[in-house]
């Protein structure tokens, strides 16, 4: 009786991590296939293919400029309202462009990092926060209207006591220049 030896196995048709025979991975070791597995659902693309893997990446660096815009648009829009909401109760304030650049540049990591959002523990407050902002609006609106008219009276008094006359045209204008 004559035995044949068995052909050998042919060399895999993709280059795939072999596992020697009786291994069984323990849970120190990754399950990259796993991993993979999970990634590809999630991203929607099958990362053998090197094309699908380039259009992805590409997106994703599409995605995350378009992001780093934004964020700089909403840092420019959220230090000029700073800065107007300041010189609306403090008129001789001025702020100059390093620091109002300096500003913006430490803000949008702040926003890029939250993805533009409120952060989680401060977005359950947020009726709270715009409520508490559009009081305050409502009390700087007051506010500058009370001081337009002490100094429309002070006017008024200064005028008097120095004998001149005071007209209601005088009057407007002292009003919008306050």
């Amino acid at each position: 009786m004559t035995t044949k030896k068995k052909p050998a196995d042919p060399a895999p048709a993709e280059n795939k991590e072999q596992i020697p025979v009786g291994h069984a991975p323990d849970e120190t070791e990754p399950n990259l296939g796993g991993l993979i597995k999970a990634a590809e659902a999630e991203d929607g693309v099958n990362y053998a293919d090197p094309d699908q893997v380039a259009e992805h990446a590409e997106m994703e660096a599409e995605e995350a400029e378009a992001a780093g815009i934004g964020a700089e648009m909403s840092a420019s829009f959220i230090v000029m309202l700073a800065e107007n909401t300041a010189l609306s109760i403090w008129p001789f304030l001025e702020y100059d462009h390093a620091t109002r650049d300096r500003t913006v540049e430490l803000l949008i990591p702040v926003i890029e990092k939250h993805g533009g959002e409120l952060p989680p523990w401060l977005a359950a407050y947020k009726e709270e926060l715009m409520l508490g902002g559009h009081i305050a609006l409502v009390i700087l609106m007051t506010r500058r209207q009370i001081r337009q008219e002490d100094l429309r009276l002070e006017e008024e008094a200064r005028r008097r006591a120095n004998r001149e006359p005071v007209h209601q045209a005088d009057q407007e204008e002292a009003a919008q220049d306050a």
